[in-house]
């Protein structure tokens, strides 16, 4: 399995645009793999896991042109993760004997896709029920985000040959129906957000460590799949969905991972 970090930031990629504060005029000085678009993954150069607005144009520059894009794999329907434009120019790009797009996601996602239906083939998923995406396995596990509580939020497994690849862009720790399901699988690798970095709960507004991940807890997730025989310790586990503003740019905390655990920045290339 091939996979292509299309963007690995989280919904603030265009702060640096303008905030005054330590990271984000780092970022702007350095640029370079410290800068970060909308988080989004690309499998086996196809398979399209989100896409938020800055997407088409970042697999252009990446020189994936985005009609290759097969089918598209939603985990929900907040604007970075979802962006009816930028789906709006995949298809533009989609040849017309390709027929329309597969799309798998939540009720919510395929609501808010309602107005290209003509142009979709819209599938519903739901924890648990395992789907064929173009040949590949997917299994839709619940995330627990509360930023979007009207709504379930999915992560993924992505089949490989010998296991599963988690992809947890936007989560909490895992809901306890989820871990049930992770127990019962083998994971050969891990893709999971690690949104407020090295920001503490008292660095942050209220709540927001019950919405996402901050680098500790990567890591004790990380930790927490090991101990419960779910992900081998040597097995590759990437952080992704990174704040750029509450979080280091990504020289300053890269240098926190030991590998196998990896800080994924935009462009990367892993096989798996």
């Amino acid at each position: 399995m091939d996979l292509l970090f299309v963007g690995t930031g989280a919904a603030d990629v265009a702060t640096p645009l303008t905030c005054g504060c330590d990271n984000c005029r780092a970022i702007r000085r350095h640029g370079g793999r410290n800068l970060r678009h909308y988080a989004s993954l690309l499998v086996d150069g196809r398979l399209l896991v989100d896409c938020g607005p800055s997407v088409p144009w970042r697999l252009a520059e990446l020189d994936v042109p985005p009609g290759q894009v097969e089918a598209l794999v939603i985990t929900h329907s907040h604007e970075d993760h979802l962006d009816l434009e930028a789906i709006r120019a995949l298809l533009r790009a989609r040849p017309p004997q390709m027929g329309p797009l597969p799309v798998h996601a939540n009720a919510a996602s395929l609501a808010a896709l309602a107005p290209l239906r003509g142009q979709l083939d819209l599938v519903e998923a739901t924890p648990g029920r395992e789907v064929c995406v173009q040949g590949r396995r997917f299994l839709p596990v619940r995330a627990n985000h509360l930023a979007a509580p009207e709504e379930i939020t999915l992560n993924w497994l992505i089949g490989a040959a010998d296991g599963w690849l988690l992809y947890a862009a936007d989560t909490g720790w895992p809901l306890p129906e989820t871990w049930d399901l992770l127990a019962a699988e083998t994971l050969v690798a891990a893709v999971m957000e690690a949104t407020f970095g090295l920001a503490g709960e008292g660095d942050l507004p209220p709540g927001y460590l019950t919405h996402h991940l901050n680098w500790p807890e990567f890591l004790r997730l990380r930790e927490a799949l090991i101990a419960g025989g779910i992900l081998a310790s040597e097995a590759p586990a990437l952080a992704t969905h990174v704040s750029l503003h509450f979080t280091p740019p990504h020289d300053e905390l890269a240098p926190h991972a030991v590998p196998p655990v990896v800080v994924a920045h935009d462009g990367l290339q892993v096989t798996i």
